[in-house]
Parts: C-alpha cells; structure tokens; sequence
C-alpha cells in the first residue's frame, strides 16, 4: 500500500446506500487509518446553506444539493465512532447563512439532522446561539479578527463536510468557503467579511484569511466533499442539482477545492481565491490524486451564476 503525501486527494465512486464504504475507501487511499482517537473532541461541519427562499418547511427538502446529505454526514459519524472516538464528544454544528430568515431549528428538523445525531448518540450544535470567541488573525490580508465558536475552537479535530456547488460571489463553495460555518453572523455579515471586502478579489482573499482561523494541525483535519448530488447556476441555494455519484477526500483544502472544479468542469482560473491560493505554492505545484480518474465523474461543464 502506497503512503499518501499530506496533500493528497482522493476521489471515489458513491451513492447515498455505500457511502460509509466509500469513505473508508478514500481513507485507505490516503493512508488514513481513522478519524480521530479515544479521548479527542470531534466537529463535524456539515454545510447548512437552507432551502431556496421560495420554499416551505413544510415541504420536503426542495434542492438537495444546497446543503450536505445526511448519508455523507451519517458516514462521517460512523467513521468517527469506528476509530474510538465518545459519541458524547461528537459534535455535528450547523449555521446557515444570515440571509435565510426561516427557523433554523425548523429547518433541522425538517431535513433530519436532529434525528440523525441523536440516533448515534452525538451532539448537534446549533451555532446561532452558540458562544463565540475572537480569534486575531495574524497573517491576514483583508480580515484581521473573526469570532470563531467556542466548541470548535476546544475540539481536537476537525472534520469539513462541504458539498460540491456554485456560488455567485467565489464561483464555487467547496472546502474553503464552508468555513464561514464556524463563525459568527457579525463575522459574516455586519462589520464582518461582507463589509470589509470591497470586492470579490477581496472577499476572495478573505475567505484564504478565514482558514488561518482553524486552530488544528493539518493533520486533525479532514475534508470530505459531498459530490453525489451537486449543484450548478444560481448557488448557493437556487442552483439546479447535477448527480455527480463522488466524493473528493483530502486534508489539504487547495487541493480538495482545485479538484472539485475538475469534476465540474470550472476552469480554476475563474476562482479567485484559488488563484491566490496557488500563488503561495512552488511555481510547479501538483498534487496526487487517488481513487478514479477524474473523467469518470465529470460529465460537463457545470452552469455557472448568472450574477
């Protein structure tokens, strides 16, 4: 068996009824034997963007790819357990973005997550009305502070479960821009991201500011895409979902980000924060990708947004 680099990236085949068995499949494709140990505290930050603004709760979840299906998030649970780690030291988080005005317990409710976690016997964390601390960023270029919340900020590991989609201000939401979940809505909206940057290539810049937050070695982090369905156009929550059948595993989030634009066939250079991204990686940069090679997944070119 081969011994993974750090900033290696698995890609997998993956439908709702194999995805623990997908997962453990990546993992040992990154020479990943599990996630977490007895003893750590585990978030999991699955993304919440909410239904599109026309729907009602008392639907059925109208787009699904607008926020991470419960069977990627149920098999990051499992994984977890399976490595040791208190299902009492488990934390599933949640924090949809501000400009949702629905009830966001509603909401979970509704597409299951508080069902789900109780039925493994861990923790959901509903982060709008969660503790906050400020977190100075000292490395920043556009955002010098941001009030990360308290429980992940005390966690030992960190595990990211954004879901492959569009977005009209960064063109895609993968790795990077799910951790906007962590903080606050002040730190968002307000005197936050939204208000500092002046412009995309700024907000861009912003969201590389925001990663310097994350208070893990790299190694107690892991990234795993949520790519069985996906999502194209008007992101990040009135797109149109395009089942793509994967997930991309890594710990390095340029690389995890970088190959969700090759399975959807987004030309990176259109993705400012990526471009920056790479400026602060040698001039040859590249990284090992595992699993399928990326045309069998890809189809097309995903619909970007039309604003």
């Amino acid at each position: 068996m081969h011994s993974a680099p750090q900033d290696a990236v698995a890609l997998v085949k993956a439908n709702p009824q194999n995805c623990a068995a997908a997962l453990r499949n990546a993992l040992d494709q990154l020479s990943i034997t599990r996630i977490g140990r007895a003893g750590d505290r585990v978030i999991i930050n699955p993304n919440f963007c909410g239904p599109p603004p026309a729907a009602k709760l008392t639907d059925p979840p109208v787009n699904h790819s607008s926020f991470t299906s419960l069977p990627v998030i149920e098999a990051a649970i499992k994984l977890t357990l399976d490595s040791g780690v208190n299902p009492k030291r488990i934390t599933v988080v949640g924090n949809p973005d501000e400009s949702t005005s629905f009830d966001c317990d509603a909401f979970y409710r509704s597409i299951g997550i508080d069902q789900l976690c109780r039925s493994y016997g861990v923790r959901f964390c509903n982060l709008v009305s969660a503790d906050y601390r400020q977190v100075e960023m000292q490395q920043g270029k556009i955002m010098h502070a941001f009030e990360v919340a308290k429980v992940v900020l005390d966690a030992d590991v960190f595990i990211n479960l954004p879901i492959a989609k569009t977005h009209w201000l960064t063109t895609i939401s993968v790795a990077y821009k799910n951790i906007m979940g962590i903080i606050s809505r002040a730190s968002r909206n307000g005197p936050g991201m939204h208000k500092t940057a002046k412009n995309r290539d700024e907000f861009a810049q912003a969201v590389l500011d925001l990663y310097q937050a994350l208070p893990y070695a790299s190694n107690n982090i892991l990234h795993i895409v949520d790519a069985l369905v996906a999502q194209e156009g008007n992101g990040p929550d009135c797109g149109s979902d395009v089942e793509l059948g994967a997930l991309i595993t890594g710990r390095d989030p340029f690389s995890v980000d970088h190959a969700a634009t090759q399975v959807m066939g987004i030309n990176m250079g259109i993705v400012k924060y990526l471009c920056l991204a790479l400026q602060e990686r040698p001039v040859d940069y590249q990284y090992f990708v595992y699993g399928v090679p990326f045309e069998e997944i890809y189809q097309r070119p995903f619909a970007l947004p039309d604003h």
